[in-house]
């Protein structure tokens, strides 16, 4: 409750008293602003992807105009250390928001805060993902450049996009384990028998892998390395 002491003439005892008393049950002064959330509180999310909505908090001063260019730092509890703290200035309107991806799943927390004022938290749900593989993936041999064509992945099977009359792209990969076996055939570059390791991770994209091959370049090369990572 806000309490304010109008002027009261100072030859009124009783006005001085109780204005006195008014000023020591507010603490002497008004509060001078405050940090609430405006939206994004209590929302899902899916694993590993973007939020769409952002989480926005507003500070406004003790009339309830908004506060421009204040500091307002969004950060993890302890049980969602995925999330990089991040600090940013409130706009015109008052307002700082923040967005980004969960990397694990259950209900996950996130502090706004800013110096002097209570901080708020805002509760996100994030809905796990079923792990996979499945993708389109950038690839290269031996460090070069990426191939031509990517890789494409789905249900664990290397699906040929090639339209050079012949296959491009073969192979799978094991779900359980990641192993993968293959091979490119773009041209007259032929990389064989590759074979090697998937894992998912916590960079955009997801995931990565990388092996060896036994035959390449001109037919009759090799071996080599090759090294995938999903876009």
């Amino acid at each position: 409750m806000l309490l304010v002491c109008a002027c009261v003439p100072r030859r009124s005892l009783a006005g001085a008293a109780l204005c006195a008393a008014l000023l020591a049950c507010s603490g002497g002064s008004s509060p001078t602003s405050a940090l609430v959330p405006i939206s994004g509180d209590g929302q899902s999310v899916l694993q590993h992807a973007e939020m769409t909505t952002p989480i926005v908090v507003q500070i406004t001063d003790a009339t309830g105009n908004p506060v421009v260019g204040a500091q307002v730092t969004f950060a993890p509890t302890p049980d969602s250390e995925q999330i990089a703290s991040t600090t940013t200035a409130t706009g015109s309107a008052g307002t700082a928001g923040w967005y980004g991806t969960f990397h694990a799943a259950g209900l996950q927390h996130i502090s706004a805060s800013t110096p002097g004022l209570a901080p708020v938290t805002f509760t996100i749900d994030v809905i796990a993902t079923p792990f996979t593989f499945d993708g389109v993936y950038d690839c290269s041999f031996d460090g070069g450049p990426p191939a031509l064509r990517p890789m494409h992945i789905v249900s664990d099977q290397v699906v040929d996009q090639g339209d050079y009359g012949h296959v491009i792209w073969g192979g799978s990969v094991d779900h359980t384990t990641g192993t993968f076996s293959g091979f490119y055939h773009p041209s007259l570059d032929v990389y064989n028998n590759m074979s090697g390791q998937f894992a998912v991770d916590v960079t955009p994209g997801g995931a990565a892998g990388s092996g060896t091959y036994v035959q390449g370049g001109p037919v009759g090369s090799g071996p080599g390395t090759w090294q995938c990572t999903r876009e």
